[in-house]
């Protein structure tokens, strides 16, 4: 029975029961990394939670993406954050890292997007005072003059 057990401690991988149940940094994940994840993780939660405060809004499909996006980002970012921290990735087996490029492309493309609407739109944020319109006389509204010769 002892020349049995051997043969299966050598073949068997046994995992360190270490207890530990979050690994930063690891071999995919260092801290500053998983500083900026979990960051990126919140503050989607929290344009996800902004976005659905709206009250009224009477043409709003731009809205409704925008929540739509921020709570995908949430959700997946917050899936991947579990799996890198913690000793899960080991066992779902995520071999494809490569295939996240993918991911990172959208990222740049949406940033860009952002950038080419600051460029031409402005900051959203800072409202601009609004110059008043300007007053040209019109036909219409100058003053009739009657010559009235006597």
């Amino acid at each position: 029975m002892a020349a049995a057990n051997a043969v299966y401690n050598v073949t068997t991988v046994q995992e360190p029961k270490a207890g530990k149940w979050l690994i930063v940094p690891s071999e995919y994940l260092d801290k500053c990394r998983f500083g900026i994840k979990v960051a990126a993780v919140l503050f989607s939660l929290l344009a996800f939670i902004l976005a659905a405060t709206v009250y009224l809004c009477s043409s709003c499909p731009a809205l409704y993406f925008f929540q739509f996006a921020s709570c995908a980002a949430f959700l997946f970012t917050g899936l991947l954050v579990f799996f890198l921290a913690t000793p899960f990735h080991r066992r779902v087996g995520i071999s494809d890292w490569p295939m996240l490029a993918f991911g990172f492309i959208a990222c740049v493309l949406f940033l860009v997007d952002a950038v080419i609407f600051v460029k031409i739109k402005g900051w959203p944020c800072h409202s601009k005072p609004r110059a008043p319109p300007e007053q040209s006389e019109t036909p219409e509204a100058e003053k009739l003059t009657v010559h009235s010769e006597e």
